[in-house]
């Protein structure tokens, strides 16, 4: 664990690596952005593991006739109207299975 003392002094990721620094933490493993104090306290390895995101957008032509409807269900398309019906009686499904669980251990 990190240790208060490097908490209050530089809070956060950098905590960790001023822990690494001073010799109370043997190693770090975290989601850690390389800034110039971090690099002065300790050193880095490099990435091991890396996530591509991609963005997918319909092209639309140049179409400037688009609707604040069109926008508002853009993110819906990807899906046909039976998954999006499936899923929202997964999510029903599981709130009246969450409620009589729960009422249950409650005793009423």
């Amino acid at each position: 664990n990190v240790s208060d003392e490097s908490l209050a002094l530089y809070g956060g990721f950098t905590a960790c690596a001023h822990d690494v620094a001073i010799g109370k933490l043997d190693l770090c493993v975290g989601a850690f952005w390389r800034t110039t104090e971090r690099l002065l306290l300790s050193e880095f390895i490099d990435t091991f593991a890396s996530d591509n995101n991609i963005l997918v957008v319909i092209n639309s032509g140049g179409d400037d006739t688009t609707t604040f409807l069109d926008l508002l269900l853009t993110p819906l398309y990807p899906f046909t109207w039976q998954t999006w019906l499936v899923m929202c009686l997964i999510c029903l499904y599981t709130e009246l299975a969450l409620r009589i669980v729960h009422r249950t251990l409650e005793g009423k």
